[in-house]
C-alpha cells in the first residue's frame, strides 16, 4: 500500500511528536541502563515499541527468566514479580499507533459496505517515523510516515468509507507539511553532508586554536570567526565556586563548534582580566563578552564584589603580558 510523508514543522503536530520522541529516546536509554544493571548485552524491541525482552551473553538467561526465544530474548517468568515490577516501572510512551490516532485524529482502520481493513504504511505498522540530526547533534523535525488515505479510499469503489477509530479523519492536521519520498531522501542526504562539513570545520578550528598564549589564542579565535562568518557570545557567572561559562553564536540556532567552545571558555577569564584588575574567577560577578568578527571585543559585566559596572571594549593588548595558568578544562562548568 502506498504511503505519505508528513513533516511535523509547527503547531500541535510538532509539539506532540517531539514530546513523544523525547519520551521514546529517554525510555530506550533507561532500558539500556537496566540491561547493563542486570548483565544483559542488549534488548529486543520492534520499531518504536516497548522492548519485549532482554538478550543475555552466550544465549543464557537469568534465574527466574524464560529460556531465550527464537529471536534470542528472555523475559521474567510470571512468578518473578520483582523483575516484572522493575521492568514495568521503566517509563515508556504509548504505542505510536494509539498516540497518533488519539492525539492527531488520524485513522488506523477503514470499513465499507462489504469489508474492513487495517491501514498500513510500513510493513505491518499503521504509522512509522524517521528523523535525522543537524550538524551539531540537534534532532531535526519528526517525519511521520502514514497510510495514503486518499489512494486507499479511491480503491474502494461504489461504497461509502468509514474511518476508524470513530471520530478520526484522513484530513491532514495543520502543522504538517506533506513531502515526497524523494524529498525525504534529499533531506537526509543534505543533513549528512552538513554533518560531515561541520566535523571537518571543527577539526580545522581545533588546529587553528592550538596556541600557547592568551594573545595568540585570541587572534586565532577572531580568525576562525572571520573565516566562518560568525559572531560569538560568551556569557558567564562567577562566584565562590568558580566560573560557569556558556558559549553561543549570535543570532544562530547552530551550536558552537566544540573546539571553538573549548577555546572560548579557556580565554574568557583572561579577557575579563584585561579590563578588571581586581577580578578573578571567584569574584561575585556576571556578564557577557560580545565577540564580533570585524569589531572590538566588548565586555558587559556587573562586578558585585567590587561594586563596579563594566561596559567597554576590551584592550586585548593587555594579553601580551599574560600567560596561561594551569587551567583544568574539565573542571570548568559548561552551561
Amino acid at each position: 500500500m502506498s504511503r505519505i510523508y508528513l513533516i511535523a514543522e509547527q503547531g500541535e503536530p510538532k509539539a506532540i511528536l517531539e514530546a513523544w520522541r523525547s519520551e521514546y529516546l529517554a525510555g530506550m536509554r533507561n532500558y539500556h541502563a537496566h540491561g547493563d544493571a542486570i548483565g544483559a548485552s542488549t534488548f529486543y524491541a520492534a520499531p518504536f515499541e516497548r522492548p519485549a525482552g532482554f538478550v543475555f551473553p552466550r544465549g543464557t538467561a537469568l534465574e527466574g527468566w524464560t529460556k531465550p526465544s527464537p529471536k534470542g530474548f528472555s523475559r521474567p517468568k510470571k512468578n518473578n514479580h520483582e523483575a516484572i515490577r522493575q521492568i514495568s516501572n521503566i517509563p515508556f510512551p504509548d504505542h505510536p499507533h494509539e498516540m497518533i490516532s488519539r492525539e492527531l485524529g488520524l485513522p488506523t482502520r477503514m470499513k465499507w459496505d462489504t469489508g474492513n481493513s487495517m491501514l498500513f504504511a510500513n510493513g505491518f505498522n499503521t504509522f512509522s517515523f524517521c528523523w535525522t540530526s543537524h550538524p551539531d547533534g540537534e534532532l531535526s523535525d519528526v517525519v511521520l510516515i502514514a497510510p495514503n488515505y486518499a489512494a486507499r479510499a479511491v480503491s474502494i469503489k461504489d461504497s461509502e468509507v468509514t474511518w476508524l477509530p470513530e471520530g478520526t479523519s484522513p484530513e491532514i492536521p495543520e502543522g504538517f507539511r506533506q513531502v515526497t519520498e524523494a524529498e525525504v531522501d534529499l533531506i537526509f542526504a543534505q543533513a549528512k553532508v552538513a554533518r560531515e562539513t561541520y566535523q571537518a570545520q571543527n577539526k580545522e578550528i581545533a588546529a587553528m586554536c592550538d596556541k600557547p598564549s592568551p594573545s595568540e589564542l585570541t587572534a586565532a579565535i577572531t580568525g576562525a570567526l572571520c573565516k566562518f562568518d560568525r559572531n560569538l557570545l560568551i556569557e558567564f557567572d562567577a562566584g565562590p565556586t568558580g566560573m560557569a561559562v556558556s558559549v553561543s553564536f549570535e543570532g544562530d540556532h547552530l551550536k558552537v563548534y566544540p573546539a571553538l567552545e573549548k577555546a572560548a571558555i579557556l580565554i574568557a577569564p583572561y579577557l575579563v582580566k584585561c579590563e578588571a584588575d581586581d577580578w578573578n574567577e571567584r569574584t561575585q560577578s556576571s556578564g557577557r563578552i560580545m565577540w564580533r568578527r570585524n569589531d572590538d571585543i566588548y565586555l558587559d559585566m556587573n562586578d558585585d564584589d567590587n561594586d563596579w559596572l563594566y561596559e567597554s571594549s576590551i584592550d586585548t593588548d593587555m594579553l601580551q603580558d599574560m600567560e596561561f595558568d594551569a587551567v583544568d578544562i574539565a573542571a570548568i562548568d559548561i552551561a
